[in-house]
Order: C-alpha cells, then structure tokens, then sequence
C-alpha cells in the first residue's frame, strides 16, 4: 500500500491574508482520500507528516508500506519516525547544501562512522583528516572543524570554504537516513514512486 501527500493553500495576490494548508493523504493504489487535515497557513508541511501516517494508519486499519511526498515534507525525525515504522521512505531529499553552487557540500567529504553511527572521523575532497567532531545539541549535529594550516594554500579552497579559518562541517544526527533517502530516490522505484505523485 503506496500513501501519496500532497497540500495546497489559497492565496490571493500578494496582500497576507489569513490562510490554511489542506493535507490529503491518498491511498495510490485505490486513489481514494484516507486522512485529510486543515491547518493554519504558516505551518511547515514537515510538521504534518508523522500526523498524517499516523491518521492514515487508523483509518484504514492498516500502516502504509511506502510514503510518497515532496521535499516539503522531508526532515530527520520524519525519516527517522518512517523508519521506526518500517515503512519506506519515499519523501522526496533535495540536493545537499552548496552542490547547487558548484560548492563542497557535506555529501563531497567521506566521513567514518563507528558502530553506533556516530561520525568519528571525516576526508575533505583535498584528502585532509578531521577527528573528535563536536556535538551541537541546538543543531542536533556533530561538527569537524578543519585547521587554518590545512586549508590554507588548499588547490580547491574556492569550491570549499571563503573563511579566513579552515573550514567547519556539519554532520545532521539523520545524515545518514537522508543519504539513504537520496540513493532510494535515484533509484528506479523512487523514480516510478515520485511520478505517481506528480500524476
């Protein structure tokens, strides 16, 4: 069972008005509406998701196989709460941070983890080394921080970094859930599941 999200607003040119977000959950197999939920206009579409499964889940009676949505909806603790429920996570990741700009994003350094799944140890695209990441807790990330001496002189410091100081990276506590989604997401099922959606 394949559910699909979508959610619309209203708005009327460009005066603010009050407004509201419709989110449908559709069951793509039947095409038929299984949860539908209004809320105000200024929440984040990503605050629906785990709701809107959950509503799914007990109207049907049955929790979906896969979930169907646009990057909209996707966040660590969505990806993290799909899997918990072992349903497959077919929320659609946008490219990483940077790599629109031609720019290193976290995704171009290769970064070690120990058996927890704590990142331990990270090579920058110069082949650099940075250990001991420093957890941010209102980030709920690890960082690697790069020293000055490594990064200066570096033949690919303008795809990388414009600080006087080396460069710093961020590791998202979901960082490894969100690959997972990308590499789902250039697969042909991802492919064939994101066009369902757009149908």
């Amino acid at each position: 069972r394949r559910v699909l999200f979508r959610s619309s607003s209203k708005k009327r040119g460009k005066k603010s008005e009050p407004g509201y977000l419709q989110q449908l959950a559709v069951d793509a197999e039947h095409d038929v509406v299984t949860t539908v939920d209004v809320l105000p206009g200024n929440t984040d579409d990503s605050e629906a998701l785990q709701s809107m499964v959950d509503g799914h889940t007990e109207q049907v009676g049955l929790k979906p196989d896969e979930v169907v949505a646009d990057s909209k909806y996707q966040s660590g603790d969505n990806r993290a709460d799909l899997m918990e429920k072992r349903v497959t996570d077919h929320v659609a990741s946008p490219p990483p941070k940077g790599s629109k700009q031609g720019r290193f994003s976290v995704s171009d350094f290769l970064i070690e983890f120990d058996d927890e799944g704590v990142p331990v140890a990270m090579l920058c695209p110069a082949l650099k080394l940075a250990v001991e990441p420093k957890w941010k807790e209102a980030n709920h990330a690890w960082v690697f921080y790069f020293r000055k001496a490594q990064c200066e002189g570096c033949r690919l410091r303008a795809q990388c970094s414009t600080s006087k100081r080396g460069r710093s990276v961020s590791v998202d506590e979901h960082y490894l859930l969100t690959e997972a989604a990308r590499e789902r997401q250039a697969s042909v099922e991802g492919n064939a599941a994101q066009r369902q959606r757009y149908r």
